[in-house]
């Protein structure tokens, strides 16, 4: 018994150690992983403005400020979310749900927008959340493939969301992009966009900083049909 023990107690000594050591570990990793994505985003996304301002939000989660955009913009906001990698059972528990680091962008538009839509992953947790509260605001939802993905498009006018998601380019590094989230929310004037993977938006040059340029344009110059449509709801 006296032996049983001591191994029992050698055996939570050994585990809590090995608990320690890569909590302090994990903390140094993440915030080198975090401060280079945040410095490659800054780089990808120059072609939108330079970043004004960086903010450390906590351990793996840093916000970044773009306050002169170029049009249509008038303010961007990105924020680095990784997953906490202090405590390795949380973590490999949260890699099993499928939780994954992201990189969202939400930026202020130069004017309202006549279209409003919600394009997102059906299968993660911010696409079940925000087709929840599309379903409550009595918005149609169809699925919709895009970059290379199949998605869940909500929106008050199907038709006229997949006219202007039909003028954005999805050749090149945008093909097969993880997009968890591209929207024109309900209220307001913004563009969100949420990407899971981190390093590959990052790593793929200026061109992220020119696609949301694209999107953004999009966005706010609407097709021939749309912009009759508009006319005719003016008019009458």
């Amino acid at each position: 018994m006296g032996i049983e023990r001591d191994l029992l107690i050698g055996g939570a000594l050994l585990l809590l150690i090995a608990l320690v050591g890569w909590s302090v570990i994990g903390v140094g990793l993440q915030q080198r992983r975090v401060r280079f994505l945040a410095r490659t985003l800054a780089q990808s996304l120059s072609e939108v403005g330079p970043v004004s301002r960086v903010r450390v939000l906590g351990v793996g989660r840093m916000e970044l400020r773009i306050d002169q955009p170029v049009a249509p913009f008038t303010s961007i906001r990105i924020v680095l979310w990784l997953q906490p990698m202090t405590f390795l059972p949380l973590w490999l528990f949260q890699r099993l749900r499928g939780e994954r680091d992201v990189v969202g962008i939400g930026a202020d538009l130069s004017r309202m927008p006549s279209i409003r839509f919600e394009l997102v992953d059906p299968l993660s947790r911010v696409g079940r959340r925000v087709l929840s509260r599309a379903r409550g605001l009595g918005w149609s939802l169809d699925q919709r493939g895009f970059c290379g993905r199949q998605l869940m498009l909500a929106a008050p006018d199907l038709p006229a969301a997949a006219r202007v998601l039909g003028r954005i380019d999805c050749r090149g590094h945008a093909a097969g992009m993880p997009i968890l989230r591209l929207a024109v929310p309900a209220e307001g004037a913004s563009l969100i966009l949420t990407v899971a993977n981190p390093e590959q938006f990052a790593t793929a040059g200026s061109r992220p900083g020119a696609w949301l340029n694209r999107i953004g344009r999009a966005i706010l110059t609407p097709g021939r049909r749309d912009a009759r449509d508009s006319d005719g709801r003016s008019d009458s």
